[in-house]
């Protein structure tokens, strides 16, 4: 087992302990979350996993993870069975109304907290120009709601001592192009000069557990592997990789959307990864989406040949 010792004035009230097994709160359990604790669970960390996802928390069951559902009791019950959490990592999205569920429980517990903090945001903070390269030192002028909604959730938490992660779009297994590939209803979207910027989930990962390691309050980390692309060259590559067809392509003006979806769409930016190359020195996995997507087709391959042969 892996033991961890704190480095860094962060944490300068428990500098002086001895060697001791580190614990983290992740609050979230779905797609990030789990990756991240089974990270986390690898690094030989004590874990917990909160969730009001009932199906999920009994999962963790599975990976002798200790689970919390989450409710408005949630620090009595952190209080009442003595947990002490040295890292605490939301992956919790605004709500509909675009309100943080758990600073609205939470906050006065992380005001007074004392070890480290993480809360994952999204690049939509930006807004900007189209075609503008963007790190961490950039304004943000978010010209979406969601974007805007993000920014204020994202000061809050920084305020509270969080290092922010901005996060671009995710893909990995299990979020990847190749099940749209299979699917006759998938249709894709054509707009001129507009690009997505991604980052595979392995990437995100390991990003978050670099800043562990090198922790720093309040600061911005942008996740994303630096290479944008268009949506159809995304698929382009998936095709070519699964040998399978295009889908329906559609020009953007063509195609009836939510304003939510529309948001997605509204502007692009590329999205530079300095604190990550720079101050944390990290070695992306997969550096593109080729890559990435040559990898998830590994893993992936078989489950489709199967669905193939059964249809």
């Amino acid at each position: 087992m892996i033991y961890y010792q704190k480095y860094n004035d962060l944490l300068s009230k428990k500098k002086d302990r001895k060697l001791k097994v580190q614990t983290a709160l992740i609050i979230g359990v779905g797609y990030v979350g789990i990756r991240l604790i089974k990270k986390f669970a690898a690094l030989g960390f004590n874990i917990y996993g909160s969730s009001r996802n009932k199906e999920r928390l009994d999962k963790l069951n599975n990976l002798n993870i200790i689970p919390i559902n989450w409710d408005k009791q949630i620090i009595e019950y952190i209080d009442k069975n003595n947990i002490q959490p040295d890292f605490i990592i939301s992956t919790v999205p605004p709500d509909k109304n675009g309100n943080d569920p758990i600073l609205e429980i939470l906050h006065g517990y992380l005001d007074k907290f004392d070890g480290w903090i993480g809360y994952i945001s999204s690049t939509s903070v930006y807004g900007g120009i189209n075609g503008v390269y963007i790190n961490e030192k950039s304004k943000c002028n978010p010209n979406t709601q969601r974007g805007q909604r993000r920014l204020s959730i994202e000061v809050s938490w920084q305020n509270l001592g969080a290092e922010i992660f901005r996060v671009s779009g995710i893909y990995g297994e299990y979020r990847s192009p190749f099940e749209k590939l299979y699917s006759p209803d998938t249709i894709l979207i054509n707009k001129t000069k507009h690009l997505f910027n991604r980052i595979h989930v392995d990437d995100l990962v390991e990003i978050i557990t670099s800043s562990t390691l090198k922790p720093e309050t309040r600061r911005i980390v942008n996740v994303a592997d630096g290479n944008p692309s268009s949506q159809i060259d995304f698929f382009k590559e998936a095709s070519r990789i699964a040998n399978t067809a295009m889908p329906k392509v559609h020009n953007y003006n063509e195609v009836e959307m939510s304003d939510f979806k529309k948001s997605f769409w509204k502007d692009w930016r590329f999205i530079k990864p300095d604190v990550a190359l720079n101050e944390l020195k990290y070695k992306f996995i997969y550096p593109d989406y080729k890559s990435g997507l040559k990898a998830i087709w590994d893993l992936e391959k078989k489950r489709y040949s199967l669905s193939a042969k059964n249809s």
